[in-house]
Parts: C-alpha cells; sequence; structure tokens
C-alpha cells in the first residue's frame, strides 16, 4: 500500500515540497523537449525525427539529473538508480502507447483525452517509483 502511504505522506510539509518539487521539474523538462523538438528543426534544418530523438535524449537526462539532485537529493549510486530511471521510461513508454491505442481504439476516446488521462496517472504514479525505488 504505498500509494496509500503517498497519497497521506502529502500531509507532510516535506513530501509536498518534494512533489512540488517533482511537477516543477517535469514542467521544467517538457518545456525543455518542446523547445528542441519544435526549435532544431527551424534552427537547424535537422529533421523533425532526429530532432524529437535529440530533444528525447536531452529532456530525459535533464529529468534524472534534476529528479535526482534537486527532488529527491538522492544518495544512491548511479550505477544503481540510472538503470531503474531508464527501466521507468521505458515501462511509462510502453504503458502509454497501450493505453491510448486500447482507449482510442475500443472506447473511442479522443487522443487528447486519452493522453492527458495517461499523463496524470503515469505522473502520479512515477512519483511514487521514483521516490521509492528509483532513486
Amino acid at each position: 500500500m504505498i500509494l496509500k502511504r503517498e497519497v497521506w505522506g502529502l500531509a507532510n510539509r516535506a513530501e509536498r515540497v518534494r512533489f512540488a518539487r517533482y511537477i516543477l521539474v517535469g514542467v521544467l523538462t517538457f518545456g525543455l523537449f518542446i523547445t528542441l523538438s519544435c526549435g532544431l528543426p527551424v534552427a537547424s534544418g535537422m529533421p523533425p525525427p532526429m530532432a524529437t530523438a535529440m530533444a528525447f535524449a536531452v529532456s530525459g537526462a535533464f529529468n534524472y539529473v534534476a529528479h535526482r539532485l534537486y527532488t529527491f537529493q538522492s544518495t544512491k549510486m548511479v550505477g544503481s538508480s540510472l538503470p531503474r530511471y531508464l527501466l521507468l521510461l521505458g515501462t511509462n513508454s510502453a504503458f502509454g502507447s497501450a493505453f491510448v491505442g486500447a482507449t482510442t481504439s475500443w472506447l473511442g476516446m479522443s487522443v487528447l483525452s486519452a493522453n492527458l488521462i495517461c499523463g496524470v496517472a503515469v505522473t502520479l504514479l512515477s512519483y511514487v517509483v521514483m521516490r521509492y525505488v528509483v532513486m
């Protein structure tokens, strides 16, 4: 019941600050991703798929380092937390693709709605996983 403990943990001031930092880093990561994936093709003529791949790598690295140093102030060795972070990213990607595919084709949900619901769920669950398993 880690999730239940985490929800009640948000009543704790330190946990609320940590969660706010988590959201802030997420917003900054998203801004970096959008800036690079949309800006590189315009500024350098880079093909959009290449720009998106580069933006994903750069924003993913930023996200890991910012959460490690700022959000969770982790003291775990990079060698133990980085593989778990990468596994979490892969799991989130697979879950997100499956969720959006299923809800749009079987339930007739719009892509935007499916992605919004999935994004909120993945964000909340990832916080718990990053807090107790990754970092």
